[in-house]
């Protein structure tokens, strides 16, 4: 189980990674907007993360004769999730320090302006300004910032895995 873990947690991180990558470039042309990121990103996951159902289908039919229990499959999508997270959530650090190094300014200026063009008063815009301050302190301590990228990817990955599980369990081979 460990050699199946391992493998298809590399590729789906690497694969993260190199989209997320891949997408910043996408920023500067305005193809990718903080209105569509979120979009985008989750896509990526999704590309990412759909490794699982194939890890859980080698090890049923490789290793376990092709016989697998819903709670085994999804302990194998569940630690592929984590391990492809701990790259995610890496990459992204790297992303923050190179090519994202005003991600957080980008994001603030967003909010602001949202508020601004749905009308909202100067009380609601200050409150946005100050919420988005709060934000980049807290989102410039790494110890905070890498659980919350782990956080991003977790439901896409637990999701994976109960569809996984449900999909390819099986009692007899």
């Amino acid at each position: 189980m460990k050699k199946v873990v391992l493998v298809y947690s590399l590729l789906s991180g690497v694969i993260l990674a190199i989209l997320m990558f891949c997408t910043f470039p996408l920023w500067d042309s305005g193809v990718v907007t903080m209105d569509n990121s979120m979009v985008v990103g989750y896509i990526t996951m999704i590309v990412s993360l759909s490794l699982i159902f194939f890890a859980v289908k080698n090890f049923r039919d490789r290793h376990q004769e092709g016989v697998i229990s819903f709670g085994k499959a999804f302990s194998i999508g569940l630690l592929i999730t984590l391990l492809a997270g701990v790259i995610y959530a890496i990459a992204w650090e790297i992303a923050l320090k190179t090519v994202a190094t005003n991600f957080v300014d980008m994001m603030t200026e967003h909010y602001l302006k949202t508020a601004i063009d749905s009308g909202a008063d100067e009380a609601k815009i200050a409150q946005v300004k100050l919420e988005m301050d709060e934000f980049k302190v807290m989102y410039a301590n790494p110890v905070i910032r890498f659980p919350m990228t782990m956080l991003e990817i977790l439901p896409v990955g637990l999701l994976f895995s109960a569809i996984s599980g449900l999909i390819l369990r099986k009692k007899k081979a």
